[in-house]
């Protein structure tokens, strides 16, 4: 069986939500839980980027902070490929509710893939924290829609709705009830 190493990314400012979205609370625990709670039901392994979270392998943004989802990527293929994993599988802190079919079909491709209209989403083979680490040097566009091109990622289409919180009026939206979405 491949070896599926899950990654949530939560290292971010959180500027546009107002306040610290991961810890923000829907039912009983935090967004971030979600998220770990969503990748646990997929995943081999989970850590957390870009911050500490208790009980978690939590590790820090790389080569430094701040650098959006690209750098808790970096440091979860850098982690992957240094533990035995073959492939790293990303969900952000403020997508928790990912389908576990869409994140289960992604790991079923056993190719580099991101889901199209949320790239924080996607299957990325540790064999390319190198590239990643060219990219994050180099100038141009730092993002993950760019990081895909460069290693050939398919980006996935998927008619599942996929919530994404990033402003507190989209989590308050969403908690009213699909229908507000």
């Amino acid at each position: 069986m491949t070896q599926v190493l899950g990654a949530v990314l939560a290292g971010g400012r959180s500027r546009r939500f107002g306040s610290d979205k991961a810890l923000a609370v829907v039912g009983s625990q935090p967004l971030l839980s979600h998220a770990i709670d969503t990748l646990r039901d997929v995943t081999q392994a989970i850590v957390v980027c870009g911050r500490e979270w208790p009980n978690e392998i939590s590790l820090e943004d790389r080569p430094a902070p701040d650098m959006g989802p690209l750098g808790g990527l970096s440091a979860a293929l850098h982690y992957g490929q240094q533990n035995g994993f073959e492939w790293v599988l990303t969900l952000a802190c403020d997508t928790p509710f990912g389908s576990s079919t869409v994140l289960s079909d992604l790991i079923r491709r056993q190719e580099a893939a991101f889901v199209d209209r949320h790239p924080v989403i996607g299957l990325w083979p540790t064999k390319a924290c190198e590239a990643l680490d060219q990219l994050l040097v180099a100038d141009g566009k730092h993002s993950l829609r760019a990081f895909g091109r460069s290693i050939a990622a398919a980006p996935l289409q998927t008619s599942t709705n996929i919530a994404n919180f990033n402003f507190e009026m989209d989590l308050q939206r969403w908690l009213a009830g699909p229908e507000s979405i």
